[in-house]
């Protein structure tokens, strides 16, 4: 009977010991797998496939994904992100954390959206390719808001929607997303306007709600007394017509009464008029000529200015420019909005530790000097050089005027500006003075004739 109770107990033990040995050798066969792969994805593409919640990668596959790239890109059930290579570490969590929620904030009444919540992985995320509800995906295009202390900022406008997913690159500034169509439910604009044969018209349009999404418009008249191209409307004819603004999407339009008189004869001007001279005056901490709010190298911004995001005046006038241009055949988005002082201060130091604070001073805002921190200010499209000579950047430069926008350091300006040339940088001022500092040839600095220097 002993004998028999230890033969039980030694089976007992072997299989035991055989069953770890093989949970080791799957768990082996299954890292192994995941290594082979990776090896394998990071020439081809640098794509990574990946089905399992958290990764297994070995030292010596870091070490061959930072040898071989910069970033890769991991695909996970309905998303693919894209991190830096030196992100990948062992056990490295690849779960993203959505849902769909309704959302009753400032900005939205109860709005359905796809909520990505912040975790490790967003972290190290760069850019992010995620498939889209059903809800979301037969609009075509979305908004995707950044949140950051439970406020929403306008990320990216009208991202389009291919094959189901969206694409879009992420914000150190966020700590969540949220992704969301909004209906338009009108179009505001003039009643009536009273022009000159020749005079160019430009209807001013104000989106409701403000946050609706696709804000396409086309434009059509009752008679031939205007040349329509585009976003170009001039009068060529006297008489009174009808301009009719139509957003096709849902089926929304609006009428402006535009009465076209003879061009009248320009006066000669006998005398010069006087260089203008402006006073900048200081209000709680915030430097004004008249009610244009300045910030640059010279004036500054108090670490708790936060006008809550990019102003409505911004948003609306932006919103109008958008629609114009996509009228050309030109599509605008906001790339990088509104900064905090503390998200700025967060940017410039990055470019200090990688540049040297000298080069870094001449692309770079220090916190508190950025117009970003105003909400007056942004970047469109691509912040980067390679938006130089974009038809993009060309219609941007010849056209923001119209709408309220300058190019804010213009090229050649550096001397006056303190920066080097940004294509993609607009600052909103409103049309009437955007329109003169623009013809005037001059940037803002020499315009109001100011400096843009540090201190130190």
């Amino acid at each position: 009977m002993k004998r028999r109770k230890r033969l039980r107990i030694d089976r007992i033990l072997y299989c035991l010991i055989f069953l770890v040995i093989l949970i080791s050798l799957i768990k082996l066969g299954i890292t192994s797998l995941i290594n082979y792969n990776i090896y394998k994805s990071v020439t081809n593409d640098n794509l990574m496939k990946l089905h399992k919640k958290e990764i297994d990668v070995w030292t010596k596959t870091i070490n061959y994904i930072n040898e071989k790239t910069d970033d890769i890109t991991i695909k996970r059930k309905n998303y693919y992100v894209t991190v830096t290579s030196n992100a990948v570490k062992n056990h490295m969590n690849i779960e993203l954390k959505t849902s769909n929620k309704k959302i009753d904030e400032g900005k939205f009444k109860k709005q359905k959206g796809l909520y990505i919540e912040n975790n490790e992985l967003l972290e190290k995320t760069l850019k992010l390719k995620i498939k889209l509800p059903y809800y979301l995906r037969k609009n075509n295009e979305v908004d995707v808001y950044g949140i950051k202390d439970d406020k929403y900022y306008l990320h990216r406008s009208r991202v389009k929607v291919k094959d189901k997913y969206i694409t879009f690159e992420l914000d150190d500034m966020y700590e969540d997303y949220f992704i969301t169509y909004v209906e338009l439910d009108s179009i505001n604009t003039n009643t009536n306007l009273k022009v000159n044969v020749g005079d160019e018209i430009r209807p001013s349009l104000v989106f409701i709600p403000s946050t609706a999404t696709n804000k396409s418009i086309s434009y059509s008249e009752s008679k031939k007394l205007l040349k329509i191209k585009g976003s170009t409307i001039t009068a060529v004819k006297t008489g009174t017509t009808v301009l009719t603004i139509t957003n096709k999407k849902n089926n929304i339009s609006t009428d402006i009464k535009i009465t076209i008189s003879k061009k009248k004869e320009e006066k000669k001007k006998e005398e010069k008029e006087e260089p203008k001279t402006y006073e900048v005056t200081n209000i709680d901490g915030v430097s004004y000529i008249g009610d244009i709010l300045i910030v640059n190298k010279t004036y500054s911004l108090p670490s708790s200015y936060n006008p809550g995001g990019l102003t409505d005046d911004f948003m609306n006038a932006f919103y109008e420019m958008q629609a114009a241009a996509e009228l050309d055949g030109i599509e605008l988005w906001i790339q990088s909005g509104f900064r905090d002082y503390e998200t700025q201060e967060i940017i410039y130091n990055n470019y200090v530790n990688s540049d040297g604070k000298e080069n870094a001073d001449s692309y770079s805002a220090r916190a508190g000097y950025s117009e970003h921190q105003s909400g007056l200010a942004a970047d469109i499209n691509n912040p980067d050089d390679s938006f130089n000579g974009t038809k993009e950047a060309e219609w941007l430069k010849n056209n923001c005027y119209k709408y309220g926008f300058i190019i804010r350091f213009p090229e050649g300006k550096d001397s006056s500006t303190g920066y080097r040339y940004e294509s993609w940088h607009v600052r909103y001022l409103g049309k009437d003075l955007a329109e003169e500092i623009t013809n005037s040839g001059l940037s803002l600095e020499e315009y109001f004739g100011i400096t843009s220097v540090y201190s130190d």
